[in-house]
């Protein structure tokens, strides 16, 4: 015991130089470092420690839910030819992934030296002197044990049938929705100092396998639009520039600004995104998180469960011990087969639907408003031209989909080197100086990223088989045509190995019955005679200057390295479903839609002169348009059902059957009526010969105290079988 201590004294005496950080480097390596004393006491303790932690070898996930057969995918299985798993499979294995609390035996968790130990020891300086830390930091991720826990609200509603006028009841069907301000989430490589960099309220997910697809069209647009100027530009010659002028560099009908490029000697190009806004300059959109940091699900699905669970993914690390990255001493922990059947299940999430106000009615005022087009409003904007469409300039009603399906790619898997710096560093890419962490997002590289390859497929083939047969074009109009056409080919396309889901039929690639799918789909949004769906986003899925009020600290990493979105840029939040989703903004900071309006104003906000139109309106406009967005509810399951298959999984048939009480209903008296009409009311039933006896007893009295029977009137009254209302009155003759 004496050896042992002295050998931890001259261990604490000077610290080591820096040693390899390979997990499997050997002792007499590292005892080359140091000095012989140093050397002898670490001997030592290596010794007394090896004895304890013997077979600490990192082992394979055994996860009782994660590895569980009946559950488990197999991604090789599910995009092969002979694909075991039916589509309601995938589905209810995604839910399960999301709603289960995983623990330590899933793989949940860092290990006593994991990559934020650093920041656990700073919210539990204590523990560790039991051999233990808490997997709980919360600032800075590892702060649930499941998706569920902070997206599991989708508002409530008045009920038909409950006793207490007023009462609200929590909707049914809440798996996917937003959450309150106590579970939001706070991302901070650099925790404990400063305590905070950016704080996230969670957003609701209900169909953002819609918002995928519709901005990886809008994505393929900008790319067909860059690349056709590139090749006009070459075909000019060195020097050749092509300029597309303000407003024509759009996708679905938003303006991204300009673009111009020059073709060099160097037979490369010189692009100026000087006059791009509303997308970084890799012209990618991002439509998922508050700033537009991902364009996958997949790849969204993947980072946030290692940020908020340590769930680590095989296609982010790797496979065997070497990936064991956060020194849980478990690997293989996400699968993925798994990560495929999650990002199903928050893809195929069921759609907010919009239905146009009534007419006449306060909302279909304030919809107008929000547009730009009540004759309220449009004195206020005629001389201010910023604020033109008002609210519609950015929170766009509705965005159009090509091609409605659900792409869920299939990623490699990467071989982490030995040492452990460079397999951090491979995996997380932060960019100089910032610690190798865990993030929202971590970004790939462009060339590994799924879209980034969608893209490039898009250019190898759509765009150089329209060239090749029609040519490079000559005027606006051909060019126009030309993004049309060769968009709406790349849309039809994939990469090798995805695994697609219809968003309009879901099963129907699948060849199953939309009857035998989980009613939690359900409804879907309707498809046009041309096959396209009209979605109802309220989003224009662009980055804009919220101005100083709502702007971050720091600047936020996105999904591909080297790109970052500024402060004060934040993606178009798109409003479906918004009125079951406060608290309001980025963070949660506004309690109510009116405050999340007044927010918006701020120094540099570009909704500067859209608030001021607004704070001028009448208060009844106002409330108008508050009203108005009350109606933009999240869906609940139509048949109160998560899970059963079965039936008219669409809901149709329960929406008639309770339209149809909703008539029988109308029929009847109202409650004041009811009451209005009890007053001097008796209910009757039929006895005998369907008749009942109606005896009046007469009483007087002098003192309003004692009263004294005077005789009596009795009459039989035919009744039908049942109960009959009737009233009297006293007539004096």
């Amino acid at each position: 015991r004496r050896l042992v201590k002295k050998s931890l004294c001259a261990l604490n005496s000077a610290p080591p130089q820096k040693a390899p950080s390979s997990r499997k480097m050997h002792m007499r390596t590292y005892l080359q470092l140091i000095d012989p004393e140093r050397a002898l006491a670490t001997a030592l303790v290596f010794l007394v420690s090896s004895v304890l932690v013997a077979n600490a070898e990192p082992m394979p996930s055994t996860s009782p839910i994660l590895t569980n057969p009946d559950v488990a995918i197999d991604q090789e299985l599910l995009i092969s030819n002979d694909n075991p798993y039916s589509l309601r499979r995938v589905l209810e294995a995604g839910a399960t992934f999301y709603t289960t609390p995983f623990t330590a035996a899933d793989g949940h968790g860092e290990g006593l030296d994991g990559p934020r130990a650093f920041q656990r020891k700073a919210i539990y300086p204590l523990s560790e002197t039991n051999g233990q830390l808490p997997n709980y930091l919360k600032l800075n991720g590892l702060g649930a044990q499941s998706c569920f826990e902070c997206h599991h609200s989708i508002g409530s509603k008045h009920s038909l049938g409950l006793e207490t006028p007023g009462t609200l009841i929590r909707k049914i069907g809440v798996t996917g929705g937003s959450s309150g301000i106590a579970s939001n989430a706070f991302i901070n490589p650099h925790f404990p100092n400063p305590i905070t960099e950016i704080v996230r309220n969670p957003p609701h997910v209900f169909g953002t396998g819609y918002t995928q697809q519709v901005a990886l069209e809008m994505s393929y647009e900008l790319t067909t639009r860059r690349e056709l100027a590139r090749m006009i530009s070459k075909a000019e010659g060195v020097g050749g520039t092509y300029n597309i002028p303000d407003g024509m560099f759009k996708a679905k009908g938003q303006s991204f600004g300009s673009f111009s490029t020059t073709y060099t000697a160097a037979n490369t190009w010189e692009d100026n995104v000087s006059g791009v806004n509303g997308v970084l300059g890799d012209l990618i959109v991002r439509p998922l998180q508050w700033k537009g940091i991902a364009s996958s699900i997949r790849h969204f699905v993947r980072d946030a469960t290692e940020f908020h669970f340590s769930l680590q993914a095989v296609e982010k690390f790797g496979t065997g011990p070497e990936s064991d990255l956060d020194k849980d001493d478990i690997y293989d922990e996400l699968s993925v087969g798994n990560i495929t059947a999650w990002t199903a299940f928050v893809g195929m999430t069921r759609p907010p639907t919009f239905q146009e106000p009534a007419a006449g009615s306060a909302a279909e005022n304030g919809f107008k408003i929000f547009k730009g087009t009540s004759d309220s409003v449009k004195p206020l904007i005629a001389a201010n031209e910023k604020a033109t469409m008002m609210c519609a300039q950015c929170h766009t009603p509705t965005l159009k989909l090509q091609q409605p399906v659900l792409h869920i790619e299939n990623p490699p898997i990467p071989t982490p080197p030995a040492d452990d710096d460079v397999a951090s560093q491979m995996a997380y890419r932060n960019p100089n100086g910032e610690p190798s962490l865990p993030s929202l997002i971590n970004p790939l590289l462009p060339n590994e990223h799924s879209l980034n390859k969608r893209i490039q497929r898009l250019i190898d083939t759509d765009l150089d088989a329209y060239i090749t047969a029609n040519g490079i074009p000559a005027d606006e109009f051909e060019f126009e045509t030309a993004v049309q056409q060769i968009v709406s080919e790349a849309v039809m396309q994939g990469l090798d190995g995805d695994y697609k889901i219809s968003l309009s039929s879901p099963g129907s690639l699948q060849r199953v019955p939309s009857d035998s799918l989980p009613a939690y789909l359900f409804p879907r949004l309707p498809t046009s005679d041309d096959g396209t769906v009209t979605v109802p986003l309220f989003s224009d899925l662009r980055l804009h200057n919220m101005g100083q009020g709502l702007s971050d600290t720091v600047k936020q990493g996105v999904d591909v390295y080297g790109q970052k979105v500024s402060e004060s840029l934040f993606l178009s939040r798109p409003l479906w479903g918004v009125a079951d989703t406060s608290p309001y903004l980025h963070d949660g900071r506004a309690f109510s839609l009116q405050q999340a309006i007044a927010m918006h104003k701020s120094t540099d906000s570009v909704a500067n002169p859209v608030i001021d139109v607004f704070n001028a309106l009448s208060a009844s406009d106002q409330k108008d348009v508050i009203t108005f967005l009350e109606t933009l509810t999240l869906p609940e399951v139509p048949n109160g059902k998560l899970f059963d298959g079965g039936g008219d999984m669409n809901g149709d048939g329960q929406i008639a059957q309770l339209q149809a009480q909703i008539t029988e209903l109308s029929k009847r008296p109202t409650l004041e009526q009811v009451q209005d009409a009890r007053l001097n009311s008796i209910v009757m039933s039929a006895g005998q010969n369907n008749t009942a006896t109606l005896k009046f007893y007469i009483q007087e009295s002098t003192d309003l105290k004692t009263w004294t029977n005077q005789g009596s009137v009795e009459a039989d009254l035919p009744l039908e079988a049942g109960k009959k209302f009737l009233r009297f009155a006293l007539k004096k003759e």
